[in-house]
């Protein structure tokens, strides 16, 4: 939990207001699992397509993604999400790949 404190103070008048906030933050569940199968010096891949349900665009990058096989590779690195779109990443999977 976190707790801390927000104030606003009237510069001329010195009136002010605080609020107090206490935030629970939970580790989030995977969303989908995807299981890549390939032999070996053989690749495959498979998209991801990201929504970005916002007014605003997003920058997405390879780096927040996390990956727990070392032959597994993401392209681009980087992708902006335009508002109320969405684009795809592609996971590829390169076993023994010298």
């Amino acid at each position: 939990m976190v707790k801390f404190t927000v104030s606003f103070k009237e510069k001329t008048t010195g009136e002010y207001i605080f609020y107090q906030f206490a935030i629970t933050v939970e580790e989030s569940k995977d969303v989908e699992k995807l299981e890549l199968v390939s032999a070996v010096r053989e690749s495959c891949s498979h998209p991801i397509v990201i929504e970005n349900p916002t007014n605003e665009d997003v920058k997405v990058l390879k780096s927040q993604f996390v990956f727990a096989n070392d032959y597994l590779e993401m392209t681009p690195d980087e992708i902006v999400i335009k508002a109320h779109e969405s684009r795809e990443f592609n996971v590829n999977f390169r076993p023994l790949v010298i």
